[in-house]
């Protein structure tokens, strides 16, 4: 009788334990991260790196990447693959001079790597909903600030949109400050609140803020952010670009503003926030832009030129 209510609660304290322990497998499995917010005006680019452990962040070396965009079931031409040696150890995939991309057209991403499990990501251009009315600058002497201000019209419906200071002359997309760990005040009539996040960073990793149209309940409101004269510049060709984008890049930017990154790898790109990456990692998703003059620009710089240290005569 003893030996058989031992085995009976020997077997039950079997069944315990076996409903306690739970390993995900799926959750260790390396993932492909795939990052990229894509436009109806600039050439598409499309970041690929890898995670060997999804819930942490350590970033293999990538074998054989491949992306392809499909519309409609017809593969859109791609630009070079060009690799980057940094921290990330990412590829970068580029699209042709001039964006293929239409507003509110779908696509789907094909992304494969050795190693990796294959992904194919649905995504789209946004229809056009948002018109900025007026773009101007402001200097404030006296507490040693510039402000830009951008009054727009916001549509009834929700819409979700990224403000960049843009210069046409050039690639340099930033023309605002330096793209890292700057301070920024954004004041508006429903709404104020101060971060750490890049302004005018056309890149994910950078912190752009994505505003959402649920953050006002006026039609047209103006949107002030503030800025320490020391810290910025202009050209004379530096234009507003009002980007229009999706709720997954909203969403995506609120769960990466809220992560709170690893003790151990404090410089490492997250990749279990907010995903949109069916089967894999990150952020995949369409824009649309348009671009506006802003009035008051301050005038640029002259920087001075730098000294020649070496010398007329050193590369002789």
């Amino acid at each position: 009788m003893k030996k058989i209510l031992f085995f009976i609660l020997g077997a039950v304290m079997m069944v315990a334990c076996e409903s306690v322990i739970h390993i995900d497998i799926s959750s260790m499995e390396p993932l492909l991260v795939v990052n990229g917010v894509l436009s109806d005006r600039d050439p598409f680019v499309i970041n690929v790196s890898g995670s060997k452990r999804p819930q942490e962040n350590d970033y293999p070396d990538l074998k054989n990447p491949q992306v392809r965009i499909f519309h409609e079931g017809r593969a859109l031409p791609m630009g070079d693959r060009c690799h980057s040696d940094g921290y990330y150890n990412e590829y970068s995939f580029l699209g042709l001079e001039e964006s293929l991309l239409k507003e509110g057209e779908r696509y789907e991403a094909e992304v494969s790597a050795e190693g990796f499990k294959s992904l194919r990501i649905p995504f789209e251009l946004p229809e056009r909903n948002l018109e900025v009315l007026r773009a101007w600058v402001e200097e404030f002497p006296e507490t040693n600030e510039r402000s830009l201000f951008v009054k727009m019209q916001l549509p009834q419906t929700s819409a979700y949109f990224e403000i960049i200071l843009h210069n046409l002359s050039s690639d340099e997309k930033l023309v605002w400050e330096t793209p890292f760990c700057s301070r920024r005040k954004y004041t508006t009539k429903a709404a104020y609140w101060q971060a750490g996040f890049e302004f005018g960073v056309d890149d994910y990793r950078d912190h752009a803020t994505v505003f959402s149209r649920e953050m006002w309940e006026e039609d047209i409101v103006t949107l002030e952010i503030k800025q320490l004269i020391s810290g910025a510049h202009f050209k004379e060709e530096t234009r507003l670009a009002l980007r229009t984008t999706t709720e997954a890049h909203y969403r995506y930017d609120l769960s990466f503003r809220n992560y709170s990154f690893s003790k151990d790898n404090i410089l490492a790109e997250p990749v279990n926030v907010y995903s949109n990456v069916p089967g894999g990692a990150g952020i995949l998703t369409g824009s649309v832009i348009d671009i506006y003059e802003i009035e008051n620009l301050p005038e640029a710089p002259e920087y001075p030129e730098e000294p020649d240290y070496w010398g007329p005569d050193f590369w002789e």
